[in-house]
């Protein structure tokens, strides 16, 4: 039996079931875990089980295997079908591992062997509702801010979110460039949230759906209009009315459709499929691609006309490897997101780890570093991620970037310190540009006039040629 042990403060506040037919220990778990802001019902059986869950559902359940009623096994299948996000701690004499893996298949949280230390329990339960409590959090502050600002501080990022920002009172389509992961449905969000539109925001990835299927699915259809159609079915360009219409790999649309779609936005109706009836619909579309429109339009590949009604307000977005900076904040995020989605504790990158991937090439951009915090997350062994964490592709992107410039030494007065700095730098871009004084400046972002003095005022001499 679990011995009593002192409440910990900092422990995470939440509404717990206890499932366990033996008594002592039941009331040993119910009054062990009470407190600091948690709420325990501790009950013996799974009928009651079902009784309790029916009337307020937990935030956590512990769960006994062997009960009067039944296996506890029927429950956490139960649960995996109806409540599939409610964490279920298994709790058993009976700790083979065949039963510890049929647990975890069936979606247990964690597995915990008698006799165990109250201690251990509380811990367990702890971690477990923290992540509970940041998924929750997670969860609100999307609901309180909508698609939140996007982050980034690099000046092309910024640029790109302010024009974001002007557009969205407006009824101006937006079409959003670049390469693929670099953020346009984030952006396409953060447009809606900022327009002031009542209507939901739909997105659609044209280029995921069947070529068969997409007219169906954008424009709706009657009941009849052709085989298989045994009910009307409500487009997603109706379903965007009042809100805003997301439609992602806009340069995969056949031409059939694209010249409906045109139609929609220049009359602002849609038309089933099998039906005569228009009818007439408010939304804003912001549309997204990783092809060069213009240039599908000079090859006949995409409606010219279609194509100057969507480029009104046309963003292309920065690759990350052109936002370096907003490596680490953007990691730190997705760490944070990852961590709290596998009820992991939170987990940060150390300085060299995080100059490995600002020096990356990224070309999966913000969903390929997202992924990599995710598999972070889930394998780096402790809770700072060390440089040798990293993907060998990641380790060797490129030599991490020194402190730079160095400290002085002690007592060095800053004008002496500026100079010999800038002399070296001229003499190392001299040697780079093969003493040619012109592309030396170049190198350095300074004129001829410039490079010229400051050659003259240290001594050095570029090339006669």
């Amino acid at each position: 039996m679990p011995r009593e042990s002192k409440q910990p403060p900092s422990a995470a506040d939440g509404r717990i079931l206890v499932v366990e037919d033996e008594n002592n220990l039941r009331l040993a778990l119910t009054r062990g875990l009470s407190g600091g802001g948690r709420r325990v019902t501790g009950v013996g059986s799974l009928g009651e089980a079902r009784e309790a869950l029916r009337i307020r559902e937990p935030d956590l359940l512990l769960l006994d295997l062997r009960l009067p009623d039944g296996h506890g096994f029927e429950l956490l299948e139960e649960l995996r079908r109806e409540r599939p996000g409610l964490p279920v701690i298994i709790l058993t004499a009976y700790g083979d591992v065949a039963t510890a893996v049929k647990a975890m298949r069936l979606g247990a949280a964690d597995f915990l062997e008698k006799p165990f230390e109250l201690e251990v329990v509380i811990f367990t339960v702890e971690r477990r509702l923290e992540a509970v409590r940041l998924r929750r959090e997670v969860v609100e502050l999307r609901e309180r801010l909508g698609a939140g600002e996007p982050l980034g501080d690099a000046p092309a990022w910024r640029g790109t979110v302010e024009t974001v920002r002007r557009v969205a009172p407006t009824s101006a389509p937006l079409l959003l460039t670049g390469e693929s992961g670099t953020g346009k449905e984030v952006l396409a969000r953060y447009l809606h949230g900022l327009s002031g539109r009542r209507g939901p925001f739909v997105p659609v990835h044209a280029a995921a759906l069947p070529a068969e299927l997409l007219e169906s699915e954008l424009f709706g259809h009657a009941k009849g209009a052709f085989s298989g159609a045994v009910r009307d079915k409500v487009g997603l360009i109706e379903a965007a009315d009042g809100g805003t219409l997301f439609l992602d790999e806009i340069g995969e649309l056949p031409a059939a459709v694209q010249v409906k779609l045109l139609r929609v936005l220049q009359e602002g109706r849609v038309t089933r499929l099998g039906e005569t009836r228009e009818r007439e619909l408010d939304l804003r579309l912001a549309a997204a691609t990783n092809r060069d429109l213009e240039a599908a339009v000079a090859a006949g590949e995409f409606r010219e006309d279609l194509y100057y009604r969507l480029a009104v307000i046309t963003l292309e977005l920065p690759p990350l490897r052109e936002r370096p900076g907003d490596v680490e904040l953007l990691a730190a995020h997705f760490l944070a997101r990852a961590a709290a989605a596998e009820g992991l504790p939170p987990k940060r990158l150390s300085p060299a780890a995080a100059r490995r991937l600002a020096a990356a090439e990224w070309p999966g951009n913000v969903r390929e570093l997202d992924n990599l915090c995710r598999r972070l997350v889930i394998l780096a062994p402790g809770q700072t991620i060390e440089e040798a964490d990293l993907p060998a592709r990641y380790r060797a992107a490129a030599p991490p970037v020194d402190d730079w410039p160095p400290s002085p030494p002690p007592g060095v007065e800053l004008t002496p310190a500026v100079e010999r700095l800038e002399r070296l730098l001229l003499r190392r871009a001299l040697e780079d540009a093969g003493g040619v004084a012109q592309e030396a400046a170049r190198h350095l972002g300074i004129g001829r006039g410039a490079i010229q003095y400051k050659l003259k005022k240290y001594g050095l001499e570029p090339d006669a040629g």
